[in-house]
């Protein structure tokens, strides 16, 4: 076992936690451990006896009532302890809780608690959360035997679930709905086992693998189907688990692009916004969030020179009038029900945020020059006011001795504070932007505070200092360059591209590609960052 200050172990030499694509199968290679019972039905005698009622109506504070660790059982032909037992109560009573976010508790404690309960590798994937999230509440001054108990926990609950999904993977095209459900759940589990120790390097492999294979399965078509038959037979609310996927590529968009290959993710569906009006703030983000993503893979820049952009206009049009239904909805939404508790008032001021992004692609032409962004200043700074409000809200419920412990799997605002920083080329509005992310009391998703303002800070100094050196720039010539110094960024020194490479623990590469640089067929700037 390595120390309490190491990462996550590797498998043995040979095993990858990576898929790889090509144009006719996607390999999902771990390691075999056990074969996992195949569980069409859930069995509502896997757990405590009111739980799911309870579930559905309460908070997941609630559920833990009736959550005692001598009824706790794992599922068939797993064996536990005293300590999975102690974990798993933790779990139901304050780890979902603290993962979950703003958006969709119901999902995980109800229908993520259910799925522990008759699948061994989301039974493991959960217990190893559960400690690591417990070992990071824990002061880090000092090592404790309990902080290295909850670690050396982790890592052998990772190992198992990881055995676990192989063996189901070795199906192939025998896989159940279940079996697809099963990989998915638990690969966003490890994910943010992942996140909570700070390893975005691993945590990308699990994300990719969720997203490829959610493409190479067509799983929503699945997922419709089960939802719409009289026996249901899916583990969880497939709207739920299809946003969370689509959470994990929209952290991917514009920033890891070089990790999914085009032929993995085939032919995209057209998300259409429904018909039947909103109950709840969490029916608004389980329409928006495959509206966002697709709308974001559609818009996305693809190769040189810059003016290649997909979609074809008629599908970006297509898409404006699916948001502006949604938007319709979420109107009536807020005037019919007046949302007010913390969850609800943060979940409509991420949605705002977002929005107000969306606001900024209907009104620019992306294909024409990153200056057009310059028209849009005002909804920039709308975005800025929106995130100082919304950090008030945040501030008040967090632990600010201990802040980064506060992860969750809740759409990252940090998409949009990247976005902000890379487009606003207002100097005062940008270190406002990175004041406020500096500070940010929470970790959503992939990209926590900490390296969020890395990225803004890296297009921001290049574009500054290029705007100030331009001229003396070799790569471009003199004509090429309009900037006025420490006033105006000139089209050509616009950074358009940002991927990122994680190459160790807290360490990455970041490669910036101005538009200059992709007229010029250049290779851009390379940085790396740490945080």
């Amino acid at each position: 076992m390595p120390g309490a200050g190491g990462g996550l172990q590797r498998l043995e030499p040979g095993v990858s936690l990576v898929g790889s694509c090509s144009h006719t199968r996607t390999s999902y290679q771990i390691s075999c451990y056990s074969r996992m019972k195949n569980v069409i039905n859930l069995n509502p005698g896997y757990l405590p006896d009111n739980v799911e009622s309870s579930a559905m109506k309460t908070s997941p504070a609630a559920i833990s009532v009736h959550l005692r660790e001598e009824s706790v059982m794992a599922p068939p032909g797993i064996e536990s302890s005293h300590m999975h037992r102690q974990v798993f109560t933790t779990l139901c009573h304050a780890t979902v809780n603290r993962i979950a976010g703003c958006f969709d508790l119901a999902f995980w404690a109800r229908d993520i608690l259910r799925a522990t309960q008759v699948s061994p590798a989301v039974w493991h994937a959960a217990l190893a959360l559960a400690a690591m999230d417990s070992r990071r509440r824990i002061p880090a001054e000092t090592e404790t035997p309990a902080r290295q108990q909850y670690y050396t926990f982790s890592l052998l609950e990772y190992n198992k679930s990881i055995h676990q999904l192989i063996t189901i993977a070795r199906r192939n095209d025998a896989m159940s709905l279940n079996d697809q459900e099963t990989i998915l759940i638990s690969n966003a589990l490890l994910f943010g086992l992942c996140c909570l120790q700070g390893h975005q390097k691993e945590a990308t492999a699990h994300a990719r693998n969720s997203i490829e294979l959610f493409y190479r399965w067509r799983f929503w078509e699945h997922a419709e189907k089960s939802e719409a038959s009289a026996t249901r037979s899916s583990l969880v609310h497939s709207g739920s688990l299809i946003a969370l996927i689509m959470s994990f590529e929209c952290q991917f968009i514009n920033r890891l692009g070089h990790l999914i290959s085009p032929t993995c993710l085939g032919d995209r569906k057209l998300w259409k916004s429904s018909s039947e009006s909103f109950t709840s703030v969490t029916d608004a983000y389980l329409e928006f969030l495959p509206l966002l993503t697709s709308f974001m893979d559609a818009t996305r820049f693809i190769g040189s020179p810059p003016d290649l952009v997909q979609p074809r206009p008629d599908v970006q049009v297509a898409y404006r009038y699916e948001f502006i239904n949604w938007k319709t909805k979420f109107d009536h939404l807020l005037r019919l029900q007046n949302p007010s508790t913390p969850s609800d008032l943060e979940g409509i001021a991420i949605l705002q945020m977002f929005f107000t992004t969306l606001e900024i692609g209907f009104k620019i032409d992306l294909a024409a020059s990153q200056v057009a962004y310059d028209m849009c200043e005002d909804l920039f700074e709308s975005i800025i006011h929106q995130a100082e409000d919304l950090y008030k809200i945040l501030a008040a419920g967090v632990d600010q001795k201990n802040p980064a412990s506060s992860f969750s799997f809740a759409l990252p605002i940090s998409d949009v504070f990247i976005y902000t920083a890379n487009n606003c080329r207002n100097s005062v509005l940008r270190r406002r932007l990175m004041s406020l992310v500096r500070k940010w009391p929470r970790s959503d998703g992939l990209w926590n505070s900490k390296l969020t303002v890395k990225l803004c800070e890296a297009v921001v100094l290049a574009e500054e200092y290029w705007m100030s050196a331009s001229r003396n720039k070799p790569a471009l010539s003199s004509d090429a360059c309009y900037c006025i110094p420490n006033t105006f960024v000139c089209d050509n020194h616009r950074v358009r591209d940002l991927d990122t490479y994680f190459t160790s623990e807290r360490e990455a590469r970041v490669l910036l590609r101005t538009v200059g640089d992709l007229r010029n067929s250049l290779p851009g700037t390379e940085i790396t960052v740490s945080w």
